[in-house]
């Protein structure tokens, strides 16, 4: 299979969000249902798509499934007539395992090479209570291996069940309490070390509880060292500007981290291992539902705010942590998925409506467009319930909020709407900020941006030329927001024709970036990027085609072939290979660009109107 796509449709708000994260993930310019099962259905590879949990009678799942022949369907059901209304060009069903391969697999589970016969007729008797259950049987085999003997387990199990069925519902219990009965055994044992004074399984419990409002895989440990980095910071500090860092968050965040490391929480329930940027932990997606289901509202209350907590806190102190936005993105909307506002119910306006801030912040960084308004509005509702509307923090939330919209309506084409809304943010605050704080100066940057993308390429350039002399002053020559700021007045200086200061701007802001950043970094890329339009505007499409060939391969090797950075670089080397005039890889890699672009983009899509009309210009020189 070209890839594998995982669909939990428990319900239709939680298959929704698949589908989203699964367009996401394919560079989708739309991420819904619709335009996935419609991407799947069209791209002519081989993929699989498990629907899981599809156990509504009622409810037509077929509006998930792909279109055509190239797309394997595995749907897992607890509805047996699903196979014969689902088939459509036939179906096999796969029931429980046989009595001896599910005994197997769970002697093999516990890691039990020489079995007696009283232990298989104990292996045998607990399958059974376990339906032969898959994930039950591997978790048991997981509990023996390193804390009971093989006959010992059935009696834990069933004092598990039993109170597990008192608290649910039969139905409930019916569908999940086999598989969360075992997991019970584990936490028990837990327990016990925990009353003995073993801090590492209340720290694990703890864990437990954290993870089940974050998503059920990839959370890197490098989230909790950076939180933890960044609370202790705030916990000692005295003056908010002390050090130049702009802080969202305050002491009462910091104060709600756990005070654990995630390495203690290795387990039969979260499995850790290394992922590059630390330890990566991961649930099997049932462990994770059961995590949250066992939890009371006080509990539920307590743990969300540790995760939120922990997720903002790894990312505050800039605005420029890339990498640190995409490890915590799926985590981010699994955390804000939730009814939030029973969580947050008691808890100070000012310290809610920041901490949502913050986790806007990386929404917006991540194209998490769809979400990101609600999170906004719920700033400003929170905002609203302060008292006493002269905190200055409060009105920096706030112009905050403006701000991340302001930059949302130029990004989705409403540029008018987003110059009036930036223009607002950036007048209040040259009235009451100096020229050199760094709000200002965002606010000023952000707004050339919309000029810019207005078409007022003029007065783009003119805040920029200011918003750059003062950061010359201010910032090191290798900061972030200073080259941003230079890398945007080398566009606008392009945007206007001035195309030979632009590529004097962007070859010393190159220069600085292939020095600090490494060569995959997306904004070394950007910078390389735009020096070879520059170049390709002066007319030196030599140069340019050989940085566009270097960014295009990295692209190529980092993005998905759908990501929209990746086709421009390709468009871009397409243009370049036809001022040289090799108008047949131009070509090619057109063709390459459009066929992407007119399964992902409507058809009134600048960018694929862009690139339809360079392959025709590029047939037409083709003869």
């Amino acid at each position: 299979f070209r890839g594998v796509f995982w669909i939990d449709c428990k319900d239709e708000k939680t298959a929704q969000a698949g589908f989203d994260r699964a367009g996401q993930l394919c560079g989708l310019a739309e991420a819904n249902v619709e335009s996935v099962t419609a991407w799947l259905s069209s791209t002519g590879d081989c993929w699989l798509l498990i629907i899981d949990n599809a156990d509504d009678p009622n409810f037509d799942y077929a509006a998930y499934f792909p279109s055509g022949e190239e797309c394997t369907i595995i749907v897992t059901t607890r509805n047996p007539d699903s196979g014969k209304k689902y088939s459509t060009v036939g179906h096999k069903a796969l029931d429980q395992l046989e009595p001896y391969l599910a005994t197997d697999l769970l002697l093999r589970a516990a890691d039990r090479q020489r079995v007696e016969v009283y232990e298989r007729e104990a292996a045998k008797h607990i399958v059974e209570e376990l339906s032969r259950h898959t994930l039950a049987i591997l978790h048991a085999g997981a509990y023996i291996s390193q804390l009971c003997e093989t006959n010992e387990y059935l009696e834990l199990y069933q004092k598990q069940r039993d109170r597990l069925f008192k608290n649910k519902r039969e139905q409930e219990y019916s569908t999940y309490g086999t598989v969360h009965a075992t997991f019970e055994v584990s936490v028990e044992h837990l327990k016990a070390l925990c009353s003995k004074g073993a801090e590492d399984a209340g720290d694990a419990l703890d864990l437990l509880n954290l993870l089940a409002f974050t998503h059920y895989e990839g959370y890197f440990e490098l989230i909790l060292g950076r939180a933890a980095e960044h609370a202790q910071y705030l916990l000692q500090r005295e003056d908010s500007a002390s050090d130049g860092r702009e802080w969202t968050l305050s002491s009462f965040h910091a104060v709600q981290l756990p005070q654990y490391s995630p390495r203690t929480a290795d387990g039969p329930e979260v499995s850790a291992q290394d992922g590059g940027s630390g330890t990566v932990l991961s649930m099997h997606p049932l462990v994770h539902q059961w995590a949250l289901e066992r939890q009371d509202l006080s509990s539920r209350k307590n743990s969300w705010w540790q995760a939120s907590s922990a997720l903002a806190l790894s990312c505050q102190g800039g605005r420029e942590f890339d990498s640190v936005y995409e490890i915590v993105r799926s985590h981010v909307r699994a955390c804000l998925n939730h009814q939030i506002e029973m969580y947050v119910e008691g808890k100070p306006g000012l310290d809610v409506a920041a901490l949502l801030l913050q986790l806007a912040w990386v929404q917006f960084a991540m194209y998490n467009d769809g979400s990101l308004r609600a999170t906004l509005r719920a700033v400003r509702v929170h905002l609203k319930k302060i008292k006493g509307r002269a905190i200055a923090h409060n009105d920096t939330l706030e112009l905050d909020s403006y701000l991340i919209e302001g930059q949302l309506l130029g990004r989705q084409g409403n540029t008018k709407e987003a110059v009036k809304m930036l223009k607002q943010v950036v007048a209040i605050r040259e009235q009451t900020l100096p020229e050199t704080h760094p709000d200002r100066l965002v606010s000023q940057h952000e707004l050339a941006g919309a000029y810019m993308a207005n078409g007022d390429n003029k007065r783009a350039a003119e805040m920029l030329e200011h918003v750059v002399a003062i950061q010359e002053q201010t910032l090191p020559e290798t900061h972030p927001r200073r080259l941003a700021s230079q890398h945007e007045l080398a566009r606008a200086y392009m945007a206007n024709g001035d195309n030979k200061r632009a590529a004097e701007m962007l070859e010393q802001v190159v220069a600085i970036k292939e020095q600090t950043l490494p060569e995959t970094h997306p904004r070394r890329l950007a910078s390389q990027h735009e020096l070879a339009r520059a170049y390709m505007a002066n007319g030196d499409s030599k140069r340019a085609a050989e940085i566009f060939k270097h960014v295009v391969a990295i692209r190529e090797q980092t993005l998905p072939e759908t990501h929209p950075n990746r086709l421009v670089s390709q468009h871009e080397l397409a243009r370049a290979y036809m001022a040289n005039g090799n108008s047949k890889r131009a070509a090619e890699m057109l063709e390459h660009v459009v066929a992407i672009e007119e399964q992902t983009l409507p058809e009134t899509h600048p960018s694929r109107l862009a690139s339809q009309y360079a392959l025709a210009r590029v047939y037409e020189l083709n003869g």
